[in-house]
């Protein structure tokens, strides 16, 4: 799932749970679309934005 988006300037995915990409509205008509596509979704096949996530989380529990 992809959405478009006036308000950024770089491709990024986002998402916990439901994961999605975000594409700046300026891009989507280049003839490059495809291959931003296929990055960010390469992004969520490895769950990068669960680890991103857990990351931190992971290093605060290493704290206490």
């Amino acid at each position: 799932e992809y959405r478009i988006s006036n308000y950024i300037l770089t491709p990024y995915t986002v998402g916990f749970f439901r994961p999605f990409v975000v594409i700046p509205e300026n891009m989507v008509n280049r003839e490059f679309s495809d291959y931003i596509l296929k990055h960010e979704y390469s992004h969520l096949h490895r769950h990068d934005s669960a680890i991103k996530f857990a990351l931190p989380v992971s290093n605060l529990s290493a704290l206490v």
